[in-house]
């Protein structure tokens, strides 16, 4: 018999099939300051091609892994203690508001040159780091998605950095409706109060047709 959450599981996945007939860009890659990537792979059942799933990437660091993306993604991941990384008192400040309600020696922290990303949904550095250098190999760079928000403390100054970036396909979203100045921006008022995206990883809570805008690149 079937255990409850194997019958869930079954279930996710019977949706996400469901959800994927009317796909016709299976082989994207996305690359995204955040979890939102992995979640719409798991909308469609579909394999990880890129490694940015479980984690998040501070702005700045974000900005410049774009900026490079070959040079950060094919540089060596080591592993870095909390106190060491640039979101030090971000995550400080987390812990005491008690919103981290697990000790900082304990987050998965990884470096590539000098961009930091939190693994966030990784238990260990080594099982972080043998994904990440599997996924990375599987990205399309010829069908790439690049995706933004205004999480973890992002400036002005980080914003208008990636408008500048030459990607075809990007995406931003944000709770500061005079930041939607280009098509690709999407404003989600939802989180006006808050002043950023609180998440943007729930089914719903981002206005935006996926399987149309990833059809759509897939025709260009």
């Amino acid at each position: 018999m079937l255990t409850k959450a194997q019958i869930k599981r079954r279930l996710k996945k019977g949706v996400a099939l469901f959800l994927r007939i009317p796909l016709k860009n299976k082989e994207f890659s996305i690359l995204s300051n955040n979890c939102w990537g992995g979640v719409v792979y798991d909308r469609y059942a579909l394999p990880y091609r890129t490694p940015t799933i479980g984690l998040w990437i501070p702005p700045k660091d974000y900005i410049k892994l774009l900026k490079e993306p070959k040079v950060y993604l094919y540089s060596e991941l080591r592993q870095i203690n909390y106190r060491e990384s640039h979101v030090a008192d971000l995550l400080i400040e987390r812990k005491k508001s008690g919103r981290y309600d697990f000790d900082l020696d304990d987050l998965i922290i990884g470096r590539v040159e000098d961009v930091d990303i939190v693994f966030i949904h990784y238990k260990t550095f080594d099982d972080a780091k043998t994904k990440w250098d599997r996924r990375k190999q599987r990205i399309n760079w010829d069908n790439l998605v690049v995706k933004f928000n205004d999480q973890n403390e992002c400036k002005t100054e980080d914003y208008q950095a990636f408008l500048q970036l030459p990607y075809k396909n990007k995406l931003f979203f944000t709770a500061r409706e005079e930041w939607c100045t280009e098509p690709y921006c999407i404003y989600l008022k939802q989180y006006a109060n808050a002043g950023y995206v609180v998440n943007d990883t729930t089914h719903g809570d981002v206005p935006l047709d996926l399987t149309n805008y990833l059809n759509g690149i897939f025709e260009k």
